[in-house]
């Protein structure tokens, strides 16, 4: 396990200050992952302090998957909710078209849906006529 500092991502800037975490991949500067509860962050270049990390506890330490993005999605797509999110019946199935390009909201990449108020994680669709299923784990 390697310990990184990251920052958390604003509009897909770093932004604040530098947090510790961990992951068990290879990270650089520049890279972009996600926590466990799904929030982006980039690593950034600044050392990590050792110390703190024995004595907060390196069991304590969150934990990071490196983000990969998704095939960006466009307008016009035609894509499904897929069983990552809970899909409510009425959406079970049910076929959309992207409306704007995605784009993060409150630090999920997003795209709006013809036919759907708000907007709807793209990690949670998938195009039309692939495979409908959940991600999977790394």
């Amino acid at each position: 396990m390697e310990f990184y500092k990251a920052k958390y991502l604003k509009n897909t800037v770093p932004a604040g200050r530098a947090y510790t975490f961990k992951s068990e991949k290879i990270l650089l500067p520049g890279d972009k992952a996600e926590t466990a509860d799904g929030k982006h962050v980039q690593i950034v270049d600044e050392p990590v302090d050792m110390e703190w990390v024995k004595t907060y506890g390196a069991e304590k330490v969150a934990v990071l998957k490196k983000y990969v993005e998704p095939d960006s999605l466009k307008i016009g797509d035609k894509v499904v909710m897929n069983s990552k999110y809970h899909v409510s019946d009425s959406n079970n199935g049910k076929v959309f078209t992207v409306m704007a390009e995605p784009q993060e909201v409150c630090g999920t990449l997003s795209v709006w849906l013809e036919g759907y108020s708000g907007c709807y994680a793209v990690d949670g669709l998938s195009r039309y006529g692939e495979p409908v299923a959940a991600e999977s784990e790394e």
